[in-house]
């Protein structure tokens, strides 16, 4: 729903908090064998605060396989972007990015006026992302070339988010 009466919606869609990724029992296997092996190893060899991190790593990985992204509505709009409840102005937004993240999913990326928060990552889901980009030219500046983090790479490769 829009914020105010006469803002126009321009394009809409559901993004996730996150992506999460399906990981099998081998995917499983491999992590808790590779961290039981340390923790074992360094508990037998006294290091018992690696054991005590090993166990909590495990811990969280339960923790995070039980939880499910929260999806929320994005809108573009003449007066700005709707991300679920929150609305962020143009002019808080100073520019953004279309990061393609083949061959996973493609991402907005929003660098905005916020000292805690300076970055947004806005996933594309069931969204043309030449679509989003050309009705944003019409508002912001686009910073060209962005290519995706190594880290987020790397998390998306071996499925830990």
């Amino acid at each position: 729903m829009a914020s105010n009466l006469h803002e126009e919606i321009l394009l809409s869609w559901n993004a996730p908090d996150f992506m999460r990724f399906h990981r099998g029992w081998l995917w499983y296997g491999i992590a808790f064998g590779l961290l039981g092996g340390v923790g074992i190893s360094s508990w037998i060899f006294g290091n018992w605060t690696l054991s005590l991190v090993c166990v909590s790593v495990g811990i969280w990985f339960v923790a995070q396989n039980s939880r499910k992204p929260h999806v929320h509505r994005v809108q573009i709009s003449d007066m700005g972007i709707n991300l679920g409840e929150k609305t962020i102005p143009y002019s808080q937004i100073k520019a953004f990015s279309m990061v393609d993240g083949a061959p996973f999913f493609n991402e907005l990326h929003l660098w905005v006026n916020d000292r805690w928060h300076p970055e947004r990552h806005v996933f594309l889901v069931d969204v043309n992302p030449a679509v989003v980009r050309q009705v944003l030219l019409g508002e912001l500046r686009e910073r060209e070339g962005e290519k995706p983090a190594i880290a987020d790479i790397l998390v998306r490769m071996f499925k830990l988010v």
